[in-house]
């Protein structure tokens, strides 16, 4: 009897010691989510607006040259504009505050594309590029929008706009191109990518014949 008791004990304890551990595990876990959580909250946030206009003007479709280009937005890494507070962004749909600066831009110009959201300010390796993408009267934009902080903060861009070629021109923008105009498509794309430095709440105006873009970032 004494030695089925100690063999009771033994087993007692050592259920007991499992749960222990178990329960300290958990314990160790709960503590490094919080640790997680606390610098989270310690990382830095920005707003960020894109406003994407065409220019209405013709004459960029044909004093420049346009070669035909291959569709190349690298969408890899890419979080929707969309995406709601998902790891490792954290997006969140922000107030617009360029909507007087995109009314203005109704003489010239032809607004596409006006967001805003608000992300963490993560070094350039940890954050995402924003996918955004939008159909506008026959046009297609697809790009992408990263920004991140080293010792500064950045934009980053790469923008596609598939436009339609205006009947006004279609013909001396084929013989620009030296193609025949029965052969030439209803709809030729462009690129703007480029990369700036940038601080918090400067309006950076990203330049180019056909298309361009506002974009503004600022510390919360």
């Amino acid at each position: 009897m004494r030695t089925h008791s100690m063999m009771l004990n033994t087993e007692t304890i050592r259920n007991t010691l499992r749960n222990w551990a178990f329960l300290g595990a958990l314990f160790i876990l709960f503590l490094m989510a919080g640790q997680n959580a606390y610098a989270e909250d310690k990382t830095p946030r920005y707003q960020v607006e894109v406003i994407v206009f065409e220019q209405l003007a013709l004459k960029g479709w044909t004093e420049e040259n346009w070669p035909e280009i291959p569709s190349g937005v690298d969408l890899s890494n890419s979080t929707s504009y969309l995406t709601t507070n998902q790891k490792p962004l954290y997006l969140r749909a922000g107030d617009l505050t360029l909507t007087d600066v995109a009314k203005r831009m109704n003489r010239g110009y032809r607004v596409i594309f006006h967001e805003s959201w608000s992300q963490f300010a993560y070094e350039s390796r940890k954050s995402p590029k924003v996918l955004i993408e939008k159909e506008h009267g026959g046009d297609s934009l697809l790009g992408t929008v990263k920004v991140y902080k080293t010792k500064f903060s950045h934009i980053e861009l790469d923008l596609e706009l598939e436009r339609t070629i205006p009947n006004a021109i279609r013909a001396e923008f084929a013989q620009r191109l030296g193609l025949d105009e029965y052969n030439l498509p209803s709809t030729w794309r462009f690129k703007l990518q480029e990369k700036r430095k940038a601080d918090s709440g400067e309006l950076h105006y990203f330049d180019h014949p056909i298309f361009g873009a506002l974009v503004r970032i600022q510390a919360l």
